[in-house]
């Protein structure tokens, strides 16, 4: 009895992990009338009124960007699990310890300015 309830909580937070991943998609292209046209023409070029099916999505590369712009901008996941360092090493010009714990701020990371430019704006393109 225990299995079913964890397999069924891991389902309903993938659920609640996607649905809010889409709601951030749709909430960021209800901005940009340019960006809804592309989407929407994309999709009408290759599927139609048809499903979106898995064969599909090489063929959709806005889709594609949508989707890994919004990930980036509204991570589901803030923290990375701990990473070990299992020797002395540099890490972007700093000195990590063996045995170190090395904690990874995805946050920080998708909204680093210089990496990024302007890092909160969403830009699938």
């Amino acid at each position: 009895m225990n299995k079913l309830l964890c397999c069924s909580g891991r389902r309903s937070l993938r659920h609640q992990i996607l649905n809010g991943h889409t709601e951030w998609a749709m909430n960021e292209l209800a901005k940009d009338q340019n960006q809804q046209d592309r989407f929407h023409q994309e999709l009408q070029s290759i599927c139609g009124h048809k499903k979106i099916t898995e064969e599909n999505l090489p063929l959709l590369p806005y889709l594609g960007a949508v989707f890994h712009e919004t990930l980036r901008k509204h991570s589901p996941v803030t923290v990375v699990p701990l990473r070990h360092a299992h020797e002395d090493t540099q890490l972007g010009g700093y000195r990590i310890h063996a045995r170190s714990q090395i904690a990874i701020i995805y946050i920080w990371m998708s909204h680093e300015q210089e990496a990024m430019g302007k890092p909160d704006e969403w830009k699938p393109e």
